[in-house]
């Protein structure tokens, strides 16, 4: 069997490492693979010599799904048996492509944002052609309930490589680095949190930098919000580029301040990692469960920002068994093989063909 994986380029950029682990997990299980791959996102993303055919992004979503549908015979020639859509961006693109060569299509729903998508031609006028699988539950029952079908759910996977060793204690008095990860957007949730952090750092004497990862967009809003508040000299904004996991699985707390209805990979990796994690609650995400993965706030406002910021400055270790129990829930139901397994299996059911085992 082969496989074509489709995503876009903002796509792979927020999903770099789990889109890796998937390619690689599937070659491992005789399952190869050809990267349907834009041209605007960089080659050094994918692994060297990997097989890949070239797509034009477009904001013009009729001239992107003509020239996805124009690659067919690369990929036929290439072999290509199933499509696998990774983003709801290229979904209607890779419908076509599928019709084109006459092969099964996978779509598969990673954010609340997707779910219209599915009721959309050419998505609906395919009919037993299209499967489709999502990354939570409630992802998953909320597009079954569109599709008119059972759907799947298969919970991303972090690699064993991903987690590291157990973080040591901080102490009273070390310098904490904490990392805000959204979408880039100074929203009222981004406000609140910038004000609270202000206030929150205001009372402590202990050193503490903020990192702000906005998963690539522009952050000129958040840079402009941080002076207006005189934080700049606790908060620093990372750019997109390759290493910066790296960078904000080394803090000691990880905040995702906006219910922005999307599995983010950074924020089961810190969990792996044993990062602590203080979030909005995101009625999507299944892996925010309050005092077992993470501290989830209902509606939080300035004042509820402001003392949970002071209690985890005040006491970073106190926060410890809850990131382990976290750790504990990523190894149990986020394991990269048990993704790729669950994968597989359904690439065999819709292509109706046998994968071969390795000897």
């Amino acid at each position: 069997m082969k496989v074509a994986l489709i995503a876009d380029t903002d796509w792979l950029g927020a999903q770099l490492v789990c889109y890796q682990g998937l390619a690689a997990g599937l070659s491992e299980r005789q399952v190869a693979v050809t990267h349907v791959w834009p041209e605007d996102a960089p080659a050094e993303w994918l692994a060297a010599g990997a097989e890949r055919v070239a797509w034009r992004p477009s904001p013009w979503g009729r001239a992107q799904q003509k020239h996805m549908a124009g690659l067919a015979q690369p990929l036929e020639r290439l072999g290509v048996s199933l499509i696998h859509a990774l983003d709801g961006q290229v979904w209607a693109g890779a419908v076509k492509l599928g019709q084109r060569l006459g092969v099964p299509v996978l779509l598969s729903c990673d954010r609340a944002a997707d779910l219209p998508r599915a009721e959309r031609a050419p998505l609906a006028a395919a009919p037993g052609a299209v499967a489709y699988a999502a990354a939570t539950p409630a992802l998953a029952q909320a597009l079954a309930s569109r599709v008119g079908a059972a759907v799947p759910c298969i919970p991303p996977g972090i690699a064993p490589s991903s987690a590291g060793p157990i973080r040591p204690a901080r102490g009273a008095e070390a310098d904490l680095s904490i990392v805000v990860s959204g979408d880039g957007a100074c929203d009222d949730d981004m406000t609140a949190l910038f004000e609270a952090i202000g206030q929150a750092c205001a009372a402590e004497r202990r050193a503490v930098q903020f990192f702000c990862d906005g998963q690539g967009a522009d952050l000129h809003e958040l840079w402009q919000a941080a002076a207006r508040l005189d934080l700049l000299p606790r908060v620093s904004l990372v750019p997109a580029r390759l290493g910066r996991s790296e960078l904000l699985l080394s803090a000691d707390l990880l905040i995702q301040p906006q219910a922005l209805g999307m599995v983010r990979p950074v924020t089961l990796a810190a969990m792996a990692r044993g990062v602590p994690v203080l979030a909005r609650r995101d009625r999507w995400l299944d892996y925010l469960e309050h005092d077992q993965t993470a501290v989830v706030l209902e509606d939080p406002d300035v004042p509820a920002w402001t003392a949970w910021l002071g209690r985890f400055i005040a006491d970073p270790d106190g926060f410890q068994p809850l990131a382990q129990r976290a750790r504990e829930w990523v190894a149990r139901r986020h394991t990269l093989a048990g993704q790729v397994g669950q994968t597989v299996d359904l690439y065999r059911r819709l292509a109706g063909e046998a994968i071969p085992f390795p000897r």
